[in-house]
């Protein structure tokens, strides 16, 4: 069974140098926040990717910051948050599928 949470994008707005926040409900989380060592010389950062299921319009874009838990304000939470590298549509499909999957680290 698949565990749907809410999420909460804070997006930073340049031109009036405000943090703006908006939710994202059915959102599927897998992954990891733990860092992983690969070897003595190599180390990667754990990536988790966020689905947000029946909805491929979702409003994320690279460089937004997420978390999982509401805070006070539009500002992003000091730690527990992650940054979004990747999103991407999908649109195609029965529209039971369709969904927007979003990479962070």
């Amino acid at each position: 069974m698949k565990r749907l949470v809410t999420v909460y994008v804070h997006r930073y707005d340049e031109k009036n140098n405000i943090w703006q926040k908006h939710l994202l409900e059915n959102a599927y989380v897998s992954g990891t926040v733990d860092s992983y060592g690969l070897s003595d010389t190599l180390h990667r950062e754990a990536l988790v990717t966020i689905r947000i299921m029946g909805d491929s319009r979702a409003d994320v874009v690279p460089q937004d910051v997420i978390s999982f838990n509401e805070v006070e304000g539009a500002n992003p939470p000091d730690s527990g948050a992650l940054v979004v590298v990747s999103v991407t549509k999908n649109s195609r499909g029965s529209k039971n599928v369709h969904h927007t999957k979003i990479i962070c680290k």
